[in-house]
């Protein structure tokens, strides 16, 4: 059959093949007119660690913002050539971005004769400035009149990217002029800082690109030298609709593993169970320095407004039999702080506290038809520990008394100084003195604020930062 159509087939191939060298060659020909410039051509690529930056990247305009006018100016990396220059990725919508920044001013001050911050964002001006608009009393928002960030940017993103694609992180320019390679915050400390300004970046902790697939697939598919798992695993869930809220543990011998969990629990129970510690359910022990205290309070009565569906998780944790206790809860808590975006911790600290003083007077009675109740003193702090319907400091009981006192209507509901005046008629008193406290502390995910520092009041619903607006 091929042979009948030889006649047709050669001048149509002939024909195709003359028409495809016209074009090959009218391409070869448009390439050579218009060659892509090596330096162009780097500019669209990520820079190696290590490199040299090149003339075209310490060349390119840079779009500068300034919040304390809402002016903008064209800048460009030479202008800082000679120090140490820290290119802060971030963006409006990240929060771990803004509570850094009041961070990194901190550092721009102490080290502002070798190195630059230079934040950047890929979002436009009016982006920007409305985050300064709804935020004066914020830490960034204090920063108003020296906050400067680089705006509209792709260029320097596309050059010094992070391998994991997230926010913040940081890209480092040494004084030598050679990219030391892409950082998180916590890694830019006060030491690394020096340690850069002084020409020495052997200790820079480079990011690394995640896996392309799970390490387990990965460590079987290498053959002899995979090893079984040894049945130790962990999960966290948001909640689980239709589960109940059961928590439990359970142990299979036949495969040596221990089994314990928590459905659709409140999350700070579930710091409160990783930390072996009551203080993230008491309000008036705990510290909250995240965007709002209220949202995480599960208390039906303090907060009925409580969502369970949003901020309640499901935890799991499967290990072999004879796992220390404290090995497993120090993963979980690992887990809580890594997945969850706030993170949880006990600190000790100088607090306002309330302290029951006093000897006492076995004289004094109630009123007659007074309702009361008996309580011994320990009950007595700790019911005033569990008021929540007013915000009451820590309440400690020094009096070292034994016996019973009685507390009324007045105490049981009344104000503070309801619950002093009780006291005083049975020969004690309340005084507000500070002790040194352990307290649970939740920040967002990488808030670097210096709690010793900060101004804190108290809500219903735990201390706050001073300036308010984040109960």
């Amino acid at each position: 059959m091929y042979l009948e159509n030889t006649g047709w087939l050669l001048p149509s191939l002939t024909l195709k093949i003359a028409f495809l060298l016209i074009i090959v060659g009218v391409a070869t020909h448009s390439k050579g007119q218009a060659p892509k410039t090596p330096a162009k051509a780097e500019l669209t690529n990520a820079l190696p660690t290590g490199n040299s930056i090149f003339d075209e990247l310490w060349n390119a305009p840079l779009t500068l913002w300034n919040a304390a006018d809402n002016s903008t100016e064209t800048v460009t990396l030479k202008d800082h050539r000679g120090k140490v220059i820290v290119l802060d990725f971030w963006a409006t919508w990240c929060k771990s971005c803004i509570v850094n920044m009041p961070r990194m001013h901190r550092l721009q001050d102490q080290f502002q004769e070798n190195m630059i911050v230079l934040p950047v964002t890929y979002e436009s001006t009016e982006t920007v400035a409305t985050l300064f608009t709804r935020s004066k009393a914020s830490g960034i928002g204090q920063l108003r009149g020296s906050f400067q960030t680089i705006l509209s940017d792709s260029l320097l993103k596309e050059a010094f990217p992070n391998p994991n694609g997230t926010i913040p992180y940081f890209a480092l320019i040494g004084k030598d002029g050679l990219y030391k390679g892409p950082i998180t915050p916590e890694y830019l400390t006060e030491s690394l800082i020096a340690d850069l300004t002084a020409g020495d970046a052997g200790g820079v902790p480079h990011l690394r690109a995640a896996p392309v697939k799970p390490l387990m697939d990965w460590s079987a598919s290498l053959g002899a030298d995979w090893q079984p798992p040894i049945g130790y695993h962990t999960m966290l869930s948001r909640y689980m609709h239709g589960a109940g809220e059961p928590t439990g543990r359970e142990i299979d011998s036949l495969k040596g593993t221990e089994w314990q969990y928590y459905m659709n629990q409140p999350l700070l129970r579930l710091f409160g169970v990783a930390l072996s510690s009551p203080l993230p359910r008491q309000a008036n022990r705990r510290i909250m320095l995240v965007d709002s205290a209220v949202r995480f309070d599960d208390h039906s009565l303090r907060n009925p407004k409580y969502e369970p569906f949003v901020y309640n998780y499901c935890y799991e944790a499967t290990y072999p039999v004879g796992t220390p206790k404290e090995a497993v809860k120090a993963r979980m808590l690992a887990d809580l702080n890594a997945l969850t975006g706030v993170k949880g911790q006990l600190i000790v600290k100088s607090m306002p506290s309330l302290i029951i003083q006093g000897n006492g007077n076995a004289k004094s009675h109630p009123a007659p038809n007074n309702e009361v109740q008996w309580l011994n003193m320990v009950s007595v702090a700790w019911f005033l520990n569990q008021r929540y319907d007013i915000a009451i400091p820590p309440v400690l009981d020094e009096t070292g008394f034994d016996g019973q006192i009685w507390m009324d209507d007045s105490a049981r509901k009344g104000t503070i100084a309801d619950v002093r005046r009780v006291l005083q008629a049975q020969g004690f008193d309340l005084v507000e003195e500070n002790r040194m406290l352990e307290m649970f502390l939740l920040t967002d995910g990488d808030n670097q604020e210096e709690i010793g520092q900060l101004s804190l009041t108290l809500t219903k619903h735990g201390y706050v930062r001073g300036e308010g607006g984040h109960e």
